[in-house]
């Protein structure tokens, strides 16, 4: 049996190679495009089951592949985009998207959203549409094409549309009032000068003389009718079809070299005062880091994930690796995490186990942490909270690295949890240096560090956090004895 044929649109080669292999594993036919433009001829080329689309490509961005691919076929479109953001996410589905990932992803997931879209897809209309030839004119309205003695026709959405009316309801007379609801919607029932200008227009581009038109006549006092009878209607594959394909490509080819022509950057000396950074240059900077980091986290995570499976009876191999995939899980939260001290990351909760989480962590830091020991003291009746568990382990990710800093030579980690009415109190205590009274006051500022190397950003984060998920965050500490981080967070979520 033949299986779907997927087109992965994406700029990122290495990440769209995972993308295929993972597909090519699962029996699918697979296509690859690295621009929005060449997404846009491949898709026309092989009419695929699915296309799968990045939004930050250079030239044309998988908005505008998304919006152009919905114009003209009913194919299901799957945006696989580090822009996660809750408004990113509405965009995509506003423009016409079947769904939304945002990157970093699962495999395992990436193939179950795959398979959910391909059986829900409606029965495509490619093959059920004929291709109409009337005089010198070839009319496609799968495709939404129109041909002129083998010379393409740029008509606009509207214009189109209006010629789809007459094509479809060819042999009546279309009334004024039919034409502008079918067109514009009912409410320009009474805008016949619009109707009116865009059929100036279609007489304009089609007709042999458009003072003297024999496609579109008028009715006077009524409509319009299409003037001919459809000579043909010819079944895709034919030597029509093949000829306008050929052309279509033609002229892509040459709109994409104008493309990049016109968006060609011009060099210019930059005033002194634009040799800073504004803010907005600044976020557009870090969101920009952000997209490439998640890409390439993506990769290795996923690449590796594949070397998992075939790994057959070397635990010492495949521990390692699995350290890997963690290692870059964890990476990946920092990254989103990043993205969240300016509000953008979406909160997505879900029921957390703490004791889980600070394990976990442990377990992918415990390289760094040397001869440090976990204790964990939590109570049997411990609840689970409903949180973002990946900026969960942002938080202890944090708080257990900075532990592990101030015990260079060993030392204790102990958790604590108990239930207090309907928060989790957590603690996180640590047998290090401990911090001065002075430092506990601006510990959670922004850009305040107590080391000789770093951002500032750490502890910021955690409490930037705690604090979205409606919780608190306190610390106590002692020089020379260690530090508490106390933490209550609402066991449902807010």
């Amino acid at each position: 049996m033949i299986k779907e044929k997927i087109l992965i649109i994406d700029d990122d080669q290495d990440l769209a190679r995972i993308v295929q292999l993972s597909l090519d594993r699962e029996g699918y036919q697979t296509v690859m495009a690295t621009s929005g433009l060449e997404g846009l001829q491949e898709a026309y080329r092989v009419q695929p089951d699915l296309v799968i689309l990045d939004i930050m490509m250079p030239g044309m961005l998988g908005w505008e592949v998304c919006r152009r691919l919905k114009e003209t076929s009913n194919v299901p479109i799957f945006i696989l985009s580090a822009k996660g953001t809750e408004t990113d996410v509405v965009k995509g589905f506003q423009l016409g998207a079947d769904d939304y990932l945002t990157k970093p992803f699962s495999v395992a997931e990436l193939i179950a959203r795959v398979q959910a879209l391909l059986r829900a897809r409606p029965q495509s209309q490619m093959d059920t549409l004929p291709i109409f030839s009337v005089g010198n004119l070839t009319i496609d309205l799968n495709r939404r094409l129109v041909m002129r003695d083998g010379e393409l026709v740029d008509l606009t959405p509207t214009e189109f549309k209006l010629l789809e009316c007459f094509v479809t309801y060819r042999n009546r007379v279309l009334p004024h009032k039919f034409l502008l609801t079918e067109v514009w919607g009912p409410e320009y029932i009474d805008e016949t000068s619009y109707l009116k200008l865009y059929v100036r227009y279609l007489r304009q581009k089609l007709e042999e003389d458009p003072a003297n038109p024999q496609l579109i006549v008028t009715e006077w006092d009524v409509g319009y009718r299409f003037g001919k009878e459809l000579e043909s209607m010819l079944a895709p594959g034919d030597e029509t079809t093949v000829l306008l394909q050929k052309e279509i490509k033609r002229l892509r080819l040459q709109r994409l070299e104008l493309l990049r022509r016109i968006e060609a950057p011009e060099k210019r000396e930059l005033p002194d005062e634009a040799e800073t950074f504004s803010l907005g240059d600044l976020t557009q900077l870090i969101s920009g880091i952000v997209h490439d980091l998640r890409g390439g986290l993506g990769v290795i995570r996923n690449t590796v994930g594949f070397m998992l499976d075939d790994v057959d009876g070397d635990d010492t191999l495949a521990t390692d690796l699995r350290k890997i995939v963690q290692s870059a899980e964890f990476c990946e939260v920092v990254v989103r995490n990043l993205m969240a001290l300016g509000g953008g990351e979406a909160f997505e909760p879900t029921e957390v186990n703490i004791e889980r989480v600070v394990r976990e962590v442990f377990f992918m830091l415990e390289r760094k942490l040397v001869d440090v020991t976990l204790v964990v003291d939590a109570d049997p009746d411990t609840p689970t909270i409903m949180a973002d568990e990946g900026q969960m382990k942002q938080v202890f990710m944090n708080l257990i690295k900075n532990a592990g800093e101030a015990m260079p030579d060993g030392g204790m980690l102990t958790l604590r949890t108990r239930r207090k009415g309907q928060m989790l109190c957590v603690e996180i205590s640590d047998t290090g240096y401990g911090i001065s009274p002075e430092d506990q006051e601006r510990l959670f500022y922004k850009f305040f560090t107590t080391k000789e190397r770093g951002y500032g950003l750490g502890l910021h984060i955690v409490n930037t956090i705690v604090k979205r998920h409606g919780g608190t965050i306190e610390v106590e500490s002692k020089v020379g004895e260690g530090t508490t981080f106390t933490l209550h967070l609402p066991i449902e979520s807010k």
